[in-house]
């Protein structure tokens, strides 16, 4: 799919989901991540993402708050080297 994305001269994909966006970064595909935190704390949870290969570091690039306490933190992955 991402193939013929490119050949129709598409830039820019947007991918929601916890188990479409840990393929998406297991496969090395996202250059941008952007989460939104919740001022709930739970008793328990479940991870964010499934298994995505090695650990990788990303970089903070902006964040953004509501009155609500919703926080949105918007990361890049840093290039090579």
């Amino acid at each position: 799919m991402l193939a013929r994305l490119a050949a129709e001269g598409v830039g820019r994909v947007y991918v929601d989901g916890g188990a479409v966006v840990s393929q998406f970064l297991a496969a090395g595909l996202l250059d941008e991540l952007t989460v939104a935190v919740l001022p709930v704390v739970l008793g328990a949870g479940i991870r964010l993402f499934k298994e995505t290969g090695p650990e990788r570091w990303l970089e903070l690039k902006g964040s953004r708050s509501w009155p609500s306490g919703l926080v949105q933190l918007r990361y890049v992955q840093p290039p090579p080297g």
